[in-house]
């Protein structure tokens, strides 16, 4: 399963929840340098170790959400852990690195809970969650960031319109 498409403007998955009534919290679940997965690098055009941010969304009902997000080796020391605690990622592209968003390429399918992922979605291991892969260039950077949402059947709804463009009035 694989849905491609192109955006103009990103939006965290933090700001969609709070935009639909909801009360998320945010949970910084991981905080490391380490070596990114073999599409990762291709992204990135790098295999140099990247900043890796794991993130556990909730609600009042439960957990809504896991967001993965992977930053180039240059940019880690902007980004301490309590900054990745406090802020998403779509904030601290905007809010600490004034970066521009050129485009962010989109693509939807599915992928297999890893036991701390599964953990935090309550979940069992290996079940099929549906990921939002997420990967931004910014003007005058390049690529910038490549994310993941993980989340699980039923507990998103979203619509995407003819030129790819995820339209976040259908979310959750």
């Amino acid at each position: 399963l694989h849905r491609p498409g192109r955006q103009k403007t990103i939006h965290s998955f933090f700001e969609i929840l709070a935009g639909k009534g909801l009360s998320p919290e945010m949970a910084l679940l991981d905080y490391q340098m380490r070596r990114p997965p073999e599409e990762v690098a291709l992204a990135l055009s790098s295999d140099d170790e990247t900043l890796f941010i794991r993130r556990g969304y909730r609600s009042e009902e439960g957990p809504l959400g896991v967001t993965e997000v992977f930053y180039p080796a240059r940019l880690a020391p902007l980004v301490s852990p309590d900054l990745a605690a406090s802020l998403t990622s779509t904030a601290i592209l905007r809010d600490i690195f004034k970066f521009q968003v050129a485009h962010a390429d989109i693509s939807i399918g599915l992928s297999k809970a890893s036991a701390d992922v599964a953990q935090w979605l309550s979940v069992s291991e290996q079940s099929a969650l549906m990921r939002i892969k997420r990967v931004t260039t910014c003007l005058g950077e390049g690529v910038c960031e490549y994310s993941r949402l993980l989340v699980t059947e039923g507990s998103a709804d979203f619509r995407i319109g003819a030129d790819g463009e995820m339209l976040t009035d259908g979310v959750l």
